[in-house]
């Protein structure tokens, strides 16, 4: 059986309590509320955690508040928050407040109520707000839970376990994405390319196909694209990224031993319950470097078998063997999306935006519509 341990989880996240109980109240209100997709939410949120939901005709928000001290020690950081959250979001009626502690008990005979809980509520009352506690009893259960155990295991337990296996990967696509450019810097100014009908088309091809290969030349831009795109869905969608040189394995477990005692079957069973999720394999190109293939092909086959959205990123010039490998060996259907480079008007409204002067060499003119090749010579 699950077992809360809160000395387990103080330990593992020593000086970062707050943020982290933050996180897990945010999956367990996800979870109560079936957002399985996730809930928007601003940097720096201020009133409640997350943008409100609309839920059985209520507007409801969470905050969630991890405390060292009594709850009775901080009732006015309870009404302060409901304060906020009210004037933050006008049309809120209902916040749920997560605290990691359990309400003592009233001291007056014939009372079960502590008297600083009925003020809470009744300060909430006055101003329209209906509230609900969420405490550890509550926790408890939702962790029970067979679907929630390995979010569970990840916040009360030291060993790993498979909700750790997806927070590393989602640092290893942030990795892989981190230093990509999207834009070039040129004096001060920042130049983003406009990529918005790229990523729309992006988008439309993933619902109509299982796999989409992104192509184009070296240095056009390919996985700044994906970076643009991760950018849009990532807080609400799951993301994974693998560089197509890391499955040149020969058994495709070591993928996921890389990082703890994990499997192919850990990851797909993690996300079984999701149904839009994508995984990209960038620079496919380097997959044919692989000569034992059988470790790739059981990679692909699960991720199709369970929904996965496949996109691969590569060069134009291994387009063509990228297609016959989906065709002729794995007898994928695809979508292909390829990435252009910059019209040579878009670049002359650039040069005349940002003030910079274009070579009158038509060579280096010509270079210059590759995005790789702007940013240099914009960075002599």
């Amino acid at each position: 059986m699950f077992e809360m341990n809160w000395n387990v989880f103080k330990a593992k996240f020593n000086g970062k309590e707050q943020g982290v109980f933050e996180n897990l109240s945010y999956l367990l209100f996800c979870d109560e509320f079936t957002q399985d997709k996730g809930v928007f939410r601003y940097k720096n949120q201020a009133g409640v955690e997350t943008e409100p939901i609309e839920y059985d005709g209520k507007i409801i928000g969470f905050q969630a508040k991890f405390y060292e001290t009594k709850i009775s020690d901080n009732v006015k950081d309870i009404k302060d928050s409901i304060d906020k959250a009210i004037n933050k979001n006008p049309n809120i009626n209902k916040v749920l407040f997560y605290i990691n502690q359990e309400f003592s008990e009233s001291t007056t005979k014939g009372q079960k109520e502590p008297r600083y809980k009925i003020n809470i509520e009744e300060y909430a009352a006055s101003k329209g707000l209906e509230i609900e506690w969420r405490v550890p009893s509550h926790f408890e259960r939702q962790l029970a839970l067979e679907k929630n155990i390995s979010f569970g295991k990840h916040f009360f337990a030291l060993d790993k376990g498979t909700f750790d296996l997806v927070q590393d990967l989602i640092q290893h696509t942030e990795s892989i994405l981190t230093p990509i450019r999207s834009d070039i810097e040129y004096q001060g100014n920042t130049i983003k390319l406009d990529r918005s009908t790229i990523l729309v088309s992006l988008q439309s091809a993933l619902t109509e196909s299982p796999v989409v290969i992104v192509s184009g030349k070296g240095g056009v831009g390919k996985t700044a694209v994906i970076k643009d795109f991760y950018a849009q869905v990532k807080e609400t969608i799951p993301f994974i990224m693998f560089k197509a040189a890391e499955l040149n394995i020969s058994n495709i477990n070591s993928l996921f031993n890389a990082y703890g005692d994990f499997t192919l079957a850990d990851f797909t069973s993690e996300y079984q319950r999701i149904e839009e999720k994508y995984i990209v394999i960038d620079s496919a190109e380097k997959l044919s470097d692989i000569e034992d293939q059988s470790a790739f092909q059981e990679f692909l086959s699960a991720l199709i078998n369970n929904k996965w959205k496949v996109i691969f990123t590569t060069r134009y010039s291994y387009l063509d063997d990228l297609k016959f490998l989906l065709i002729e060996l794995y007898r994928l259907p695809f979508a292909s999306q390829n990435i252009e480079e910059i019209r040579e008007e878009e670049l002359a409204e650039l040069s005349s935006k940002y003030f910079f002067n274009l070579p009158q060499n038509a060579r280096l003119l010509e270079l210059l519509q590759n995005p790789f090749y702007l940013a240099e010579y914009l960075s002599e």
